[in-house]
């Protein structure tokens, strides 16, 4: 399954939004939902890339867009349980800068648990170290 989200133009979506180190990448990158975590938990990427949320572990798993995210009313993305048990896949492509915060309605909440994750979108054109995924 494969969706783009989109979001509002907000100066401020990103603020809150942890601080993920390193190069942002493009093309297509991964996330492993494994039991009970998302590796990597934050990740950033510039505009218009595929994240693929892969279900590793042995346990079910969902992708839940928080509620609370900024800017971003409208991205949409997500994929409940029954389409994303073990050895399944699901992407999104986000072409808005901003914080899209998520987390797994099973083994997480909104605010707390150890299954949230963060993917931060940063504008293609102005990020500066950027690695093809």
């Amino acid at each position: 399954m494969t969706i783009a989200t989109g979001a509002c133009a907000d100066d401020d979506v990103t603020a809150g939004a942890p601080e993920v180190p390193g190069p942002a990448y493009s093309g297509s990158v991964r996330v492993s939902a494994l039991d009970n975590i998302y590796r990597p938990e934050a990740l950033k990427v510039v505009t218009d890339t595929e994240v693929v949320w892969s279900n590793d572990g042995r346990n079910d798993h969902n992708v839940i867009e928080n509620p609370d995210n900024q800017g971003s009313d409208d991205a949409g993305f997500g994929v409940e349980t029954a389409d994303f048990a073990p050895g399944d896949e699901y992407s999104a492509t986000f072409p808005t800068p901003g914080a899209y915060r998520y987390f797994c309605s099973l083994h997480a909440t909104a605010t707390a648990g150890s299954m949230r994750g963060t993917v931060v979108v940063v504008d293609a054109d102005s990020a500066t170290d950027v690695v093809e995924g």
